[in-house]
């Protein structure tokens, strides 16, 4: 019976260090995928006069449907502009841009010094991530449809 006992507390100790592994890798993954995203943000050019950047049409097939705006309409022009410092501008496009920004650059933040090796694990775990991270979407989808109400029934933005 206590070989039994012993070969489950070995079993669970590798499943432990499997899981934090697992959990150090996905940590790692979605810093990288964050610096990548403020990085382009940085290195992309600022939208032009009509909005466009690089001359790229939209490829949103919600507006491409409707002729509406959907949730995130104007969220990559809102990162762009903020990448080059341009709050105000930002807050034209998106409303909540900035909040979106800032959940990314809070996953890079914590995730930063695992990527060099200071630490073993992020300092937030998985799940105020996840929390941030569906706040923000949630946050965007609203936002999303005040404007959409805005366009379909008149109503004026207020923020």
């Amino acid at each position: 019976m206590s070989v039994d006992r012993e070969r489950q507390t070995e079993q669970d100790r590798v499943s432990d260090v499997d899981d934090t592994a697992r959990e150090s890798r996905r940590a790692k993954h979605e810093c990288l995928a964050a610096c990548a995203v403020l990085l382009l943000s940085v290195a992309l050019p600022l939208p032009d006069l009509s909005g466009q950047i690089l001359h790229l049409p939209s490829i949103c097939p919600f507006y491409h449907l409707t002729g509406l705006p959907c949730p995130g309409c104007g969220l990559t022009r809102a990162f762009v502009l903020i990448g080059h410092g341009d709050l105000r501008q930002s807050l034209a496009l998106h409303p909540l841009g900035w909040l979106a920004y800032a959940a990314f650059l809070t996953v890079l933040v914590d995730g930063a010094p695992m990527l060099i090796g200071l630490r073993d694990r992020a300092l937030l775990p998985r799940s105020a991530r996840s929390r941030i991270l569906w706040f923000c979407l949630l946050a965007t989808l609203a936002a999303g449809l005040l404007r959409l109400a805005e366009y379909t029934i008149g109503w004026r933005r207020n923020f």
